[in-house]
């Protein structure tokens, strides 16, 4: 399986992605991290990583937390998000992950993948911590 990560989305990214990214490495699936080839592999020398392991995909924009999500698509065709869906549409990866611009996500899987039949509108879930440590799931 090879799941494919936004390198420069959420918070505190990309050092915390890829610290990530590190820490879930498992010989049983692939992560490809999507971002800028040059800065993923100065990260990857300071943290002690390898592309074998983690292998890049470049990716030359990046959609920002404030941007709109159609507009920055259309501006931005080679950012991380529009290039982990292209993946996902062309069958190269199994999964893609990104803790970025959530509307530039949903905006992007709108328009490069397939829909369910019957389905009229994506879902959005995420899994959200609490005290008790029980799974809350909000949509």
């Amino acid at each position: 399986m090879k799941i494919a990560v936004d390198g420069w989305g959420g918070d505190f990214a990309p050092e915390e992605i890829i610290k990530g990214v590190r820490e879930a490495y498992s010989p049983d699936y692939t992560l490809v991290v999507v971002g800028p080839r040059q800065e993923l592999l100065s990260l990857y020398s300071q943290m002690g990583m390898d592309e074998e392991r983690f292998p890049i995909e470049n990716a030359s924009q990046v959609v920002g937390m404030g941007e709109s999500p159609t507009e920055a698509l259309k501006k931005k065709p080679d950012s991380t998000i529009a290039k982990g869906i292209d993946l996902l549409a062309q069958g190269k990866i199994d999964a893609f992950i990104s803790a970025g611009n959530s509307g530039a996500v949903m905006a992007a899987a709108w328009m490069k993948l397939k829909r369910i039949a019957q389905i009229e509108r994506p879902a959005i879930t995420a899994l959200i911590p609490n005290p008790n440590s029980v799974p809350f799931f909000w949509m």
